[in-house]
């Protein structure tokens, strides 16, 4: 028995079909379009989400600076959805009210401000 590919074993006195040889057949690559999901779907992202669980536009948010950066990295950088955990349309929304809160100046730009122990 001679195996060429996953799917076809080649048996002594079975024909060969030319359909069988095809690159295709033999090469088993995923289709070009093909790409990994990387962020929740918006079924999984929904539970996670507190802007669609309460209904609230984050964009009226944007004066609230300590809210807001709870979805920024330390650098000031927007964290992405697969860290927010948020629906794509929030996430949107949201991206929107930071930007809005850093042109105003209620956020810093290219930081996050440092967390203030109580003992200095």
């Amino acid at each position: 028995m001679l195996i060429l590919s996953d799917r076809t074993p080649f048996f002594a006195g079975k024909p060969i079909v030319p359909s069988n040889l095809s690159y295709k057949s033999l090469v088993h690559a995923p289709p070009s379009f093909y790409r990994k999901r990387t962020t929740p779907t918006s079924r999984q992202a929904r539970p996670t989400d507190p802007f669609y669980q309460l209904d609230l536009d984050p964009r009226d948010f944007c004066m609230n600076a300590p809210l807001l950066y709870q979805y920024v990295t330390q650098m000031g950088k927007i964290n992405p959805r697969d860290t927010t955990r948020l629906t794509a349309k929030s996430q949107r929304l949201l991206a929107k009210a930071i930007r809005r809160a850093k042109h105003m100046g209620i956020m810093a730009l290219h930081s996050r401000p440092q967390k203030q122990s109580k003992f200095q």
